[in-house]
């Protein structure tokens, strides 16, 4: 099961009951269920037992993936920007409560800076379901973008200084890269994870996201996290079990394998 970007239960629309989610019941047909954290593996753990859940770190941001993935990655179709401060939005799938009219003041505030050009990324899965990339105001600012499905993740956080998030996973790979992450969590209805353990990335009204875009373009980029908070957020979320994290899905395929052919 995927990397989860929120700490807290109730994020989709009609969900109103603080209960285990049957939903994740349905990993009992399994003889093994992996996670890549302990928030992940508490969803299934009301429903299997422990023996059956294994936590093994995040394959998709660990040290080696991210390295093999940039060997895979087509060239980005981004060019060179002159603006003094870049910036990636990472928008979240449709079923998931997000506040946009708030999101769109932020958007069009944040652009009326001098030097600043913004992409937004809508969710790959179902941003054509997401108003926002319709929206007259923003569409046109000549400062504003949004990014097709050509224009990968990965391809953005290259481009990006910093990065706006809406309780996405994509935010763990830019902690990894060591770049700013705005957890813009009054936005949507959710805690992310990013938050949670790093609270200096939070913004919790308006007045929190222009203190903090006119603080990078002062101050820059640089000595963003408090590295404490940094390093247990990878240790916990990303290297659960030390950083070499396929080797132990691959550990795992095998012992599962001996054990249904011996």
């Amino acid at each position: 099961h995927g990397d989860s970007p929120h700490a807290n239960q109730l994020i989709r629309r009609r969900e109103w009951i603080l209960k285990p989610d049957n939903t994740f019941a349905a990993a009992r047909m399994f003889d093994k269920l992996v996670v890549p954290n302990e928030l992940c593996a508490g969803r299934f753990r009301p429903f299997l037992e422990d023996k059956a859940v294994s936590v093994l770190g995040s394959p998709r941001y660990c040290d080696e993936w991210l390295t093999k993935l940039a060997e895979f990655l087509p060239i980005s179709p981004l060019g060179q920007s002159d603006a003094k401060l870049k910036i990636a939005i990472f928008l979240r799938k449709s079923n998931f409560t997000t506040f946009w009219e708030e999101v769109s003041e932020v958007v069009q505030m944040v652009s009326a800076f001098k030097g600043i050009e913004i992409i937004i990324k809508p969710h790959t899965r179902s941003g054509w379901k997401q108003s926002l990339t319709k929206e007259a105001a923003l569409l046109k600012l000549s400062n504003v973008n949004i990014a097709d499905n050509d224009t990968h993740s990965a391809h953005l956080l290259s481009w990006a200084d910093v990065i706006i998030d809406i309780a996405t996973s994509v935010a763990f790979e830019a902690v990894k890269l060591n770049k700013p992450v705005l957890a813009a969590d009054y936005l949507h209805a959710g805690r992310s994870t990013v938050a949670n353990f790093m609270p200096e990335t939070e913004l919790r009204c308006r007045d929190d996201v222009y203190k903090k875009i006119e603080g990078f373009l002062v101050n820059g980029c640089d000595s963003f996290y408090v590295e404490e908070h940094r390093a247990l957020f990878l240790e916990e979320m990303i290297d659960v079990n030390g950083s070499d994290v396929l080797p132990q899905y691959v550990a795992l395929l095998e012992e599962q394998i001996q054990v249904r052919f011996v």
